[in-house]
């Protein structure tokens, strides 16, 4: 009796018509796409949570903690998965690196494969550099949390790979991703504006300046800020106003003694501001609005269209393509190999039950060929 129950109408069934039913229900709700998708999705942001969760949180232990474990297995699944889809599809993920031109899935797994490498840096730099030193708070989880936070960043950017599927985000990000690079292609020459003036105002407000990396960060620093209207007034003036960014450290006198020097009061430099902040931010600031409504209207028509395909090729892919959820991939994927050895093995065993079937039969033809050649022996030495 322990191996009968009642279904749900009171019919006895058996345990193992029972647990057929279970496997068969299970596989009818996870097969469809869309639920294979959204549970990959969830996963993927759980993930997320999990990684921002170890970042924020503070460090006080030398030792790995379960949340940085777990932030490491989910990072080598996510890794693990796309890889392997590359190698599936293509065989030639070495190659991805040095192609000029990549697809969309594969810049993906190359902003992945960044991402793992930041994250494993800054893992390592995180529990070797803090054993080295007895500080609070050492400047190797510094540098860690630089690179975390650089991963994090790129993990969200892959994260929104599956707002594709939505009507009211995916048309949106088609147009977003077409905007962007105009404005890359636009940056070349707000670069250029930047780098003309930035070396022609620091050579007449600084002309004591040595040689310096700091020289070449000068250049940049307050041409790139005058855009969003920081004028630096006072630097041009000659008054540093206490910002330590209107000033700078020169050797002076024979013996080479550094002090801090205010930037020199020049009026060429003041035209010069003039004629730059008239460009960039009437020029060409407005000229890269046309640029993007030009793009948003041309693209708005046939955003929705792209924006179908790009859904569709991203479904279709878990169809064709069955992911597991991260971090339960890895025993999803051991089950199958140990599935397909199991199979394998049932298969040499009906190969070798198929085999002794066929010298069964045989050894019967040719026993029976011998019992009626002995019994037509028999009847040729009655008959004479």
């Amino acid at each position: 009796s322990a191996k009968w129950k009642d279904d749900e109408h009171g019919h006895q069934i058996s345990h193992e018509r029972s647990r057929k039913d279970y496997t068969r229900r299970f596989l009818a709700l996870y097969t469809p796409v869309l639920f294979q998708f959204h549970l990959y999705f969830a996963s993927y942001f759980v993930f997320l949570g999990v990684f921002s969760y170890s970042l924020l949180v503070r460090w006080d232990t030398e030792l790995p903690t379960a949340f940085d474990w777990l932030a490491l297995v989910w990072v080598l699944s996510i890794l693990y998965e796309d890889l392997r889809r590359i190698v599936k599809d293509t065989g030639r993920w070495w190659l991805l690196p040095w192609r000029y031109k990549l697809s969309s899935r594969e810049l993906v797994v190359v902003m992945n494969f960044a991402a793992f490498i930041l994250f494993i840096v800054g893992f390592v730099v995180r529990f070797v550099g803090s054993r080295a030193t007895d500080e609070i708070y050492s400047t190797a989880a510094q540098n860690a949390r630089r690179l975390h936070s650089v991963a994090l960043c790129l993990y969200f950017i892959r994260g929104m790979e599956f707002f594709l599927v939505f009507s009211t985000l995916g048309p949106r990000l088609t147009t977003i991703y077409k905007m962007i690079r105009d404005i890359l292609s636009f940056l070349l020459i707000l670069l250029s504006c930047l780098v003309i003036y930035g070396i022609a105002v620091q050579a007449l407000l600084m002309p004591l300046q040595d040689t310096s990396w700091q020289m070449l960060w000068n250049v940049l620093y307050i041409p790139y800020w005058q855009i969003y209207g920081e004028l630096f007034l006072d630097c041009f003036n000659g008054d540093s106003g206490g910002s330590p960014w209107c000033q700078y450290t020169a050797a002076i006198g024979a013996n080479g003694t550094e002090v801090e020097i205010h930037f020199r009061n020049d009026p060429l430099a003041f035209v010069f501001l003039a004629a730059y902040l008239l460009l960039t931010i009437i020029l060409l600031l407005n000229l890269l609005i046309a640029i993007l409504n030009h793009t948003f209207e041309k693209t708005a028509s046939a955003a929705e269209t792209l924006w179908k395909y790009q859904s569709y090729v991203l479904i279709t892919s878990f169809k064709h393509w069955a992911r597991p959820p991260t971090l339960i991939n890895w025993f999803v994927h051991l089950a199958q190999g140990l599935w397909k050895c199991r199979r394998v093995e049932l298969q040499r065993d009906e190969e070798k039950e198929r085999e002794q079937r066929v010298q069964l039969n045989r050894l019967e033809e040719v026993c029976m060929q011998q019992y009626l050649t002995r019994i037509k022996a028999n009847q040729e030495a009655q008959s004479s």
